[in-house]
């Protein structure tokens, strides 16, 4: 029983508990979107570009449950919530990085309301680790930009962005 006692002294708001719920589902979303983007990449045989957003798309799992085990430590379920399916196919590749782009734009905003959520209501233990994904989030909005920028460098050729993706080389 003592056990159960500690969890009554860690403070979790009910607002913060239902957006950090929010962001497994965000970060789940992120991991289906980049997965499906490597795997039409790898239909179109891009396998250096494919193998990148694959690697991605384990990160963001990787983010999920982080907050998974957040909410499981300070003794709350963990809800799941349908998913919907990102585009298995796009009109382009500017078009598809683009998409990433705005998707990680999506989650930073995310991610600064359960820092603004946090603050507000006192939810202290929280703190930390929002702080660690907004620092994330600087880097990720850094290099879906950098990468919309370095293709539209490549002028349409496809196979060169490809192969300069192998070594995360995005033509500085």
């Amino acid at each position: 029983m003592w056990f159960f006692g500690i969890f009554l002294m860690l403070k979790l708001s009910d607002e913060l508990m239902n957006a950090l719920q929010a962001q497994v589902k965000l970060e789940l979303e992120a991991f289906y979107t980049y997965h499906a983007l490597a795997t039409w990449l790898e239909s179109l045989n891009w396998h250096h570009a494919a193998k990148f957003f694959e690697e991605q798309s384990q990160e963001e799992f990787a983010h999920a449950k982080e907050f998974e085990k957040f909410l499981i430590d300070m003794g709350r379920n963990v809800e799941f919530f349908s998913l919907d399916a990102p585009p298995s196919e796009y009109p382009d590749v500017k078009t598809a990085l683009q998409a990433v782009l705005d998707h990680e734009i999506k989650v930073s905003k995310a991610i600064e309301k359960l820092y603004e959520i946090a603050v507000r209501n006192g939810d202290h233990y929280a703190i930390p680790l929002i702080q660690r994904f907004l620092e994330e989030q600087i880097e990720e909005v850094a290099t879906a930009t950098e990468i919309v920028e370095r293709y539209e460098h490549f002028n349409g050729n496809d196979l060169y962005w490809d192969h300069r993706m192998k070594k995360k080389d995005l033509g500085q």
